[in-house]
């Protein structure tokens, strides 16, 4: 799902140097380059491919994979020649962060495509939605707690949606799997599975329908032919606008399921508004 730019080095131009910052949790080299006006962050993944590929995602922001050969000037070269692409870029991916908080700089999350806030409560051993807020428990770790109550509540409300859109599109599956998948919203295996990815809670219900709806259209058709297209218009015929909804939101989801706007300065232990 991430923007994804593949890139070549050519002659160097007139950025500065780029510089080397720590390591990242994920285990990605932090680089900082200035070009033209702006400092750019970016982390390196070093790895066996060829070139150099160039990728934006909602939860890590400017990711530069590159193959063992590749030098830092030629990084350097890249990131300047398509600086067009990064700026668009990265200007969606900072309008995305800018929502991860509101106005008043509580925390929030979307479920089925509606703001909530989060409340991190000592009183609570559980995540549950109360009067409009998400409580999170402030023991433990909050952020997964939040990753383990999406993927439960989409086993519960997916599956249920699964199953009458089975039933309704005369269709089977033998399983359904909730996985955070970071490049699909969902799969359909030849074996029946039925793969989905929990993310799509934060989305409208109309947009995870469309979803299901395309995944289960495959245990007809496991292609995407022109008689695969007519089964999903069928049974979701507003399908076109659904794939605009995930492109156009795809960066602010990854950044909401990381959950790193979460800090010690998240709105505690106050009732719920």
């Amino acid at each position: 799902m991430a923007y994804r730019r593949r890139a070549t080095a050519g002659n160097r131009g007139n950025a500065e140097p780029v510089k080397p910052g720590g390591s990242s949790s994920r285990g990605a080299a932090e680089h900082q380059l200035v070009l033209a006006d702006r400092t750019v962050s970016f982390r390196l993944k070093r790895g066996s491919s060829r070139g150099i590929w160039l990728s934006i995602r909602g939860d890590e922001g400017l990711i530069v994979a590159a193959g063992p050969r590749a030098s830092m000037t030629d990084i350097e070269t890249v990131l300047r020649r398509h600086a067009r692409w990064l700026e668009k870029r990265l200007r969606e991916y900072e309008r995305a962060r800018r929502q991860l908080l509101a106005d008043d700089g509580t925390p929030r999350t979307l479920y089925r495509g509606q703001w909530i806030p989060i409340h991190l409560a000592s009183q609570t051993n559980t995540c549950r939605l109360e009067r409009g807020t998400l409580q999170v428990p402030i023991q433990g770790d909050p952020r997964s707690l939040l990753r383990d109550w999406y993927r439960s509540q989409a086993r519960k409300e997916l599956g249920a949606m699964s199953s009458l859109l089975a039933a309704e599109m005369g269709v089977r599956y033998q399983r359904l799997q909730i996985r955070l998948q970071r490049t699909r919203w969902g799969s359909y295996s030849v074996r029946g599975t039925l793969s989905l990815n929990w993310r799509l809670l934060m989305a409208p219900p109309e947009v995870s329908r469309y979803v299901v709806v395309h995944e289960l259209a495959h245990a007809r058709h496991m292609n995407h032919s022109s008689s695969f297209w007519r089964t999903v218009q069928r049974f979701c015929p507003e399908y076109r606008q659904h794939i605009d909804w995930l492109r156009e939101n795809r960066l602010l989801l990854e950044a909401l399921s990381s959950f790193s706007h979460l800090t010690s300065g998240s709105r505690k232990d106050s009732a719920p508004r």
